[in-house]
């Protein structure tokens, strides 16, 4: 092997050691990767037995390419089964089929994304709930109501938008983006866990009637949010297996209802604040959900007309 080789060995190999003493990630070492091919190009140059193994490894390398990312390390795909491949296609990149149609809908349409930044391949412009537009995800966040989230697509001249289906996990720019996805788009196609709806003229009937006898979960589209909410789905113990919270002081949620009592059940945990009660506009009471170890917690509210509670 000529000096320039052994050279750039020398040099790869020491970067991956230093690199490996500051932080032990791979990715990390992948420049390394460029003055490793120069000793390997020579190897495979003159040796036909290592010319044969860097070729195997090439090969495997290519048919286990769809399981090399860490959150699908455990995915082999069989690239001569055709329903392999689609089920590659529904699982990791449901997107594709979804712009696929867009393509043939809608071609050069602006499309906005609620949640995330999957546009490969659309052939128009594209507005995403991510820095890279970052306008309009500022201009999202900020709607207080799904009517604000309509003129603001409309504003960017979106008709048709590509979201989180409801039976997904993946949590949407805003629940305000959720409410204004539910009652004012059509669904158009669903595919793995992805919906593309085209936005209505108008929106249905938002104002949410009030809710009679019963018990309803945080992701009742009675409840009207306001601010930064998350939901969390990792938590088997919460009813449907989902529990709604705010990093953010200030900020709310409504829900109109009809009758004398309403019960709200909330957890207790040590990063719990305190929570304001308000009922037909008038503060009932200030209730501390903090608790040194997580707990469920609940207490009927008594009101007189009880035409809407504030919390």
């Amino acid at each position: 092997m000529p000096p320039l080789a052994r050279a750039c060995l020398a040099v790869g190999i020491g970067f991956i050691v230093l690199e490996f003493q500051a932080l032990t990630y791979l990715r990390y070492a992948y420049p390394a990767l460029l003055l490793l091919a120069i000793p390997v190009a020579f190897a495979v140059r003159e040796s036909r037995w290592f010319a044969a193994v860097a070729v195997a490894v090439i090969a495997l390398n290519v048919y286990f390419l769809a399981g090399s990312g860490f959150q699908h390390r455990d995915l082999f795909l069989n690239w001569f089964d055709a329903s392999e491949r689609e089920r590659l296609v529904e699982v990791q990149t449901p997107h594709r089929r979804l712009i696929d149609e867009l393509n043939r809908i809608a071609p050069g349409q602006p499309v906005g994304f609620l949640a995330g930044n999957q546009i490969a391949g659309l052939h128009a412009p594209a507005y995403s709930a991510s820095w890279h537009s970052w306008k309009f995800e500022r201009a999202l966040r900020s709607a207080a109501a799904p009517d604000d989230v309509l003129r603001l697509i409309e504003r960017f001249g979106v008709r048709y938008v590509v979201a989180p289906s409801d039976s997904s996990a993946v949590q949407m720019a805003s629940f305000e983006a959720r409410d204004m996805l539910n009652l004012c788009t059509a669904t158009v196609m669903e595919y793995g866990g992805v919906r593309l709806a085209k936005v209505l003229d108008t929106c249905k009937d938002n104002s949410r009637p009030a809710a009679k006898a019963g018990a309803y979960d945080d992701k009742d589209l009675r409840i009207l949010y306001r601010g930064a909410w998350i939901r969390d789905d990792q938590f088997p113990q919460t009813s449907a297996h989902t529990i709604t919270y705010s990093a953010t002081a200030g900020e709310s949620f409504r829900m109109a209802f009809e009758g004398g009592k309403l019960t709200w059940v909330f957890t207790r945990a040590s990063n719990r604040g305190i929570g304001q009660v308000v009922i037909d506009g008038v503060e009932r009471e200030l209730v501390d959900l903090y608790a040194e170890k997580p707990g469920v917690a609940g207490a009927p509210r008594v009101c007189g007309g009880c035409g809407s509670a504030y919390f």
